[in-house]
């Protein structure tokens, strides 16, 4: 199996498993979601994830899983380019 890299907003390598701070996102881009669904998204910023797939064409997919109350749970995944994350670490 190949090992399939990317690189951060700095040139750093990035692999799946890694750990990424989101520190940019194209908000607009989220204008058609309800409001706290776009308050959900915006929340990632800052927060560091781990890199769960790395597209052929480089973009890192995070996830962050949202507790609604006692057994009622959302995510929201979202697939980064290179300048919208940076390595953790």
């Amino acid at each position: 199996m190949e090992d399939v890299t990317t690189v951060d907003t700095n040139g750093k390598p990035v692999r799946i498993g890694n750990l990424v701070r989101v520190i940019d996102l194209q908000m607009h881009l989220f204008d058609f979601l309800e409001p706290n669904e776009i308050e959900d998204i915006r929340s990632m910023i800052g927060e560091t994830f781990p890199v769960e797939d790395i597209s052929s064409t480089g973009l890192v997919t995070v996830t962050k899983c949202f507790n609604r109350g006692p057994g009622q749970h959302e995510s929201h995944t979202l697939s980064l380019l290179q300048g919208q994350f940076e390595l953790a670490g």
